[in-house]
């Protein structure tokens, strides 16, 4: 079955209550916590408490900050601080999508370029840690498809760095382009730009619930005590429709007049916007010009960005799109011991039989640079200690 996330955000959505939720959801705080400790952001830490707003128990997930002070981190200085974290390659890259975001969301509204735009709010120590934390906690539950709900926005004026600002907040519109919202009965701020910009980072989807088997409820409690509702985030997590069915889209362009070094820096640059994957098969075009087809796997959610990434880094003029349906087994990570460390092994099944064991190349690579020892050694004894330890348990 496809295990399935539905964030139900009659609330709206805020950083720490997409944070809430999660751990709600029964995401361990260590596996979001140390991960976050290796980033140089000074001493911070979590305080997590049950509360409940309109009798609905949940939790309150809140950043503390040693001492008290709000330091503000340009886009370029937090995106150098990720691209050279420690943290998994898909947390890092997801976590720098939602910041070129906001960067791109903030420079429309200032006329300036992303590079120059300084984060008040969203580059204080928080929110980093809200952003990174979210990306961690929805990697750590791996579902294979994430719906939102459409998103009350609330209405009324909000005090922020630059002054009075009317509700929405310009970023958050910015950043909500394309998505379906609602103004809502509440004087307030309902939807943060940190809310929105993970939430649609993360959704492939914006709609009513799917059709789903409910197996966990989660819910992250916000900050105030609304009037009119509970101020909180469910999230329902639970299996739904074909076992690994998905609909995505294929990009596709016939290029014959770009410089072949440019390729490697194309492919790369797709990846970073969240391709699913990337393919070039070189070919005999019009007049006997070699060129080549690029070809991108993409989720129906990350189509226009993905789109405008190959018409921005390609000579390509134009590029066709069509949906395809994509069958996928069923993965997960298993973390086994080899004789110089760490590494995981990507599980791959359909229902109870694995199908597929692949350590993971960086896993592997890292550990074999480290502990000068061959990569194919590493990888065959990560191979190796995931059939002893699956053959234990069998």
């Amino acid at each position: 079955m496809l295990r399935v996330i539905y964030v139900d955000a009659f609330s709206g959505a805020s950083g720490d209550m997409i944070l809430g939720a999660l751990l709600d959801l029964g995401v361990p705080l260590e596996a979001i916590e140390e991960p976050l400790k290796k980033l140089p952001m000074g001493q911070w830490g979590f305080r997590v408490a049950r509360e409940s707003r309109h009798h609905i128990h949940g939790t309150r997930v809140h950043v503390e900050v040693y001492p008290q002070a709000h330091e503000h981190r340009s886009y370029a200085q937090i995106r150098e601080m990720l691209l050279e974290s420690g943290l998994p390659q898909g947390v890092k890259q997801r976590s720098l999508r939602i910041f070129h975001e906001l960067a791109e969301a903030e420079a429309r509204i200032h006329d300036k370029a992303p590079e120059q735009i300084t984060f008040h709010e969203v580059g204080a120590v928080d929110s980093i840690v809200d952003i990174v934390g979210a990306v961690l906690g929805f990697e750590w539950l791996n579902p294979q498809k994430v719906s939102v709900s459409a998103l009350p926005l609330g209405k009324g004026f909000v005090q922020a760095h630059h002054g009075t600002l009317p509700v929405p907040a310009p970023a958050t519109l910015e950043l909500l382009r394309g998505v379906p919202v609602y103004q809502g009965d509440e004087e307030a701020e309902l939807v943060t730009p940190t809310g929105a910009a993970i939430l649609k980072e993360v959704a492939q989807e914006f709609g009513v619930m799917p059709y789903m088997k409910p197996q966990k409820v989660g819910y992250g409690v916000g900050s105030r005590d609304l009037p009119r509702r509970p101020n909180l985030l469910r999230m329902i997590m639970g299996e739904s429709g074909v076992s690994g069915l998905r609909e995505d889209w294929v990009l596709e362009a016939n290029i014959d007049d770009m410089n072949p070094e440019f390729v490697e820096h194309l492919m790369d640059r797709l990846l970073e916007a969240g391709a699913l994957d990337v393919g070039w098969c070189p070919m005999v075009m019009k007049r006997g010009r070699p060129g080549g087809l690029l070809k991108v796997l993409v989720e129906s959610g990350n189509r226009e960005f993905v789109s405008e990434v190959i018409l921005r880094e390609s000579t390509s003029i134009g590029l066709r799109a069509y949906q395809v349906e994509r069958e996928c087994l069923e993965r997960h990570f298993e973390e086994v011991e080899t004789p110089w460390g760490k590494a995981r092994v990507k599980v791959c099944s359909w229902g109870e039989r694995v199908l597929n064991a692949l350590p993971e190349y960086q896993d592997c690579r890292d550990i074999a640079l480290k502990s000068k020892v061959p990569l194919k050694e590493v990888y065959f004894r990560a191979l190796a200690a995931y059939y002893g330890k699956a053959g234990a348990e069998s």
